[in-house]
């Protein structure tokens, strides 16, 4: 199970550090570290549909055309005759288009140019239904610009009407996908989020987002799927809903309820809540991507044998990120557990749990050697043994290999000085890597050209909690600020490796921030 939702972040490395002994303290500074942020943008709101007009009995494209210009010849006609001609021509002309590919632009154009001259004719007296007409055309002609003028009229004149409701939304998108944000604010003003109207809840929804308001994102969201109806672009609104949720701050228990308001089937409530754990991961949430997984498993009436090995598996990485050691071998065990009731896994599916268990005892040795934390130790020779149990173990390729690992594991002596404790901190720094990313891309959103140094400095006690947290720049509102202060927030919840002396661990991690392009 793949993490991938959100950012796409690689599995985060610390870069090398440096370390000078002060009396009993340390002062370990890392190289810069590169965060690439990225700014998620909306995609799932299509143009309108054509509205269509039809007479009461079917004429031939080349009887509406002369019909449309006789009115429009004729002095006396009222403008909502000259409307109705356009309008049926404008119809006729649309269905033409849809049915030939070949003479589609063409047709197009000339639709366009019917109901331009409606509205010109008309002027401030142009009917809803023509100006409505006037957006379609210009979206289906791959005019997006074109379709404004009627947008914004539409707005305008009648904004609590289905058009201008619509127009407000159109035009409120298109400035959220230009990165006008201030703009599509404006544009809805008071307007609320409501499941009755599920494409104006989901702008709704990327505004809360773009300006901080993550809780509120995720509420209207949740909104914008109760209510959403067109097939094609549900799987972009699930996208974001993940995505709103999963960085909304709020806990997991609060998602999973809002996934059962958007989906009746246990299959689907299930996988969207296993697509949630995913989406916490890259939110640096691993305590809230566990439950989630757990809310996963809940949702089905029974536990799918195939897919619950890499579920187990999955929460066991969740644990190490939340730096949960006590809990990591009985995770462990249960994936073991898992794979050996599972008749139709395959044996590339044993390698890999093997693997990813020899992978996290050779991690666990390597901490404990450099460190001299006994969580550490206890932690390697539990999943030392738990690879050795392994059915299939025998057969592997790297049986030896792992086996004078925990032979040495046995006779390792712990460090009696921290002069290796930077190499100790390095893989639970790296861990939290992806929270400092969250914390950018949380910034990144209303701001997208926000990029540049960051240095965060841990004061860390021999015991290896965060005793302070200072930043470069400093905490604040705005800006890289923003983004200090909300690391700053995390980092005073980290543990690290304990060391063998007392004394303070002064470690400053310098990053460098950055969108994609």
């Amino acid at each position: 199970m793949a993490l991938g939702c959100g950012g796409r972040a690689a599995t985060p490395v610390l870069a090398p550090v440096t370390a000078a002994a002060l009396d009993e303290d340390l002062a370990i500074t890392s190289d810069p570290i590169a965060i690439a942020g990225t700014v998620f943008v909306p995609g799932a709101l299509a143009p309108p549909s054509m509205l269509l007009v039809h007479g009461p009995r079917k004429q031939s494209l080349d009887r509406l055309r002369a019909a449309a210009a006789r009115s429009r010849a004729d002095r006396h006609a009222t403008l909502a005759r000259r409307a109705l001609d356009g309008q049926l021509v404008a119809t006729a002309l649309f269905e033409a288009a849809r049915a030939d590919a070949g003479k589609r632009a063409a047709l197009l154009a000339e639709a366009r140019q019917v109901i331009a001259a409606v509205r010109t004719a008309a002027g401030d007296a142009t009917d809803e239904v023509t100006l409505t007409m006037g957006v379609a055309l210009a979206f289906a002609a791959d005019d997006a610009a074109g379709a404004e003028p009627y947008l914004s009229e539409l707005s305008s004149r009648w904004p609590d009407r289905p058009g201008g409701l619509m127009a407000k939304t159109q035009l409120a998108y298109a400035r959220l996908r230009d990165g006008e944000d201030a703009i599509a604010q404006a544009l809805l003003g008071p307007l609320a989020a409501d499941a009755a109207h599920p494409e104006l809840a989901y702008v709704i929804a990327w505004v809360r987002f773009r300006f901080g308001d993550a809780p509120g994102a995720a509420a209207a969201i949740t909104l914008a799927l109760q209510g959403w109806t067109a097939a094609a672009t549900t799987p972009a609104v699930e996208r974001d809903f993940l995505l709103m949720h999963a960085r909304s701050g709020l806990p997991a228990a609060t998602a999973n309820d809002a996934v059962f308001a958007v989906a009746n089937e246990p299959a689907r409530r299930s996988a969207l809540l296993a697509q949630l754990a995913t989406g916490y991961g890259f939110a640096g949430r691993p305590d809230e991507a566990r439950a989630a997984l757990r809310f996963s498993l809940a949702a089905l009436p029974a536990a799918p044998v195939a897919a619950l090995p890499s579920v187990r598996v999955l929460e066991a990485e969740f644990l190490r990120r939340a730096g949960r050691l006590d809990e990591i071998p009985a995770a462990w065990r249960a994936a073991a557990g898992a794979l050996a009731a599972c008749t139709s896994c395959a044996a590339a599916d044993r390698q890999a749990l093997g693997d990813g268990l020899a992978a996290r005892a050779v991690e666990a040795h390597t901490v404990f050697a450099t460190s001299g934390d006994a969580r550490y130790r206890a932690l390697a020779a539990a999943l030392y043994q738990q690879f050795d149990e392994l059915p299939e173990v025998a057969a592997r390729a790297d049986r030896a290999q792992m086996t004078q690992y925990a032979a040495d594991f046995g006779r390792v002596k712990a460090p009696d000085n921290g002069s290796q404790y930077a190499d100790a901190i390095r893989p639970t720094l790296g861990l939290r890597q992806q929270e400092v990313q969250a914390c950018y891309e949380a910034t990144l959103q209303g701001a997208p050209t926000l990029g540049g140094a960051l240095a965060v400095t841990l004061d860390v006690d021999g015991g290896g909690a965060v005793t302070g947290v200072a930043t470069d720049p400093a905490r604040g509102s705005a800006g890289l600020a923003q983004v200090a202060g909300c690391v700053e927030d995390r980092a005073r919840d980290w543990r690290l490796p304990s060391r063998p002396r007392p004394g303070t661990a002064r470690v400053t991690l310098r990053y460098v921030l950055g969108a994609r392009p």
